[in-house]
């Protein structure tokens, strides 16, 4: 009884190791021109959706920050898709990190963020995309 006990306890610490560190890594990690010329920091606009409601993390360099995820839906009066708006002052090492459960993400929108770099690669639902207005130097 003795030994199943402390095998049951041992997979259970096993199992929240890995979802624990499956949490540090970023979903998304979007590198960006944080500084306009005059040296101030640009303020970056993500919105962000998922196919079930939920919960992620986000890092613009101050520490994360909770936010709702909410579910993508369309708006008939502005003939948009909308989700969980996230808007923050980049930090000067320019890096916009999200932490969550990356199947759920089906929408990502980082139009005009000033971005030059995305890693968005753990995303294998991700069903709209919008990148434009950047200055990305690749994506693959």
């Amino acid at each position: 009884m003795n030994f199943l006990r402390k095998l049951f306890i041992g997979a259970f610490c096993l199992c929240s190791l890995s979802a624990l560190a499956q949490d540090e890594k970023p979903i998304i990690e979007i590198k960006t021109n944080s500084y306009a010329q005059n040296g101030e920091a640009n303020v970056a606009a993500v919105v962000i959706s998922g196919i079930n409601a939920g919960y992620i993390d986000v890092d613009c360099g101050y520490g994360r920050q909770e936010y709702e995820l909410s579910q993508r839906s369309f708006n008939e009066e502005t003939g948009s898709l909308t989700g969980t708006y996230i808007s923050c002052n980049v930090s000067k090492d320019g890096y916009i990190k999200i932490y969550g459960d990356a199947e759920n993400i089906d929408m990502l929108n980082i139009s005009g963020c000033y971005a030059t770099d995305i890693e968005i690669s753990s995303l294998v639902n991700l069903d709209v995309f919008n990148c434009e207005h950047n200055e990305l130097n690749a994506l693959d």
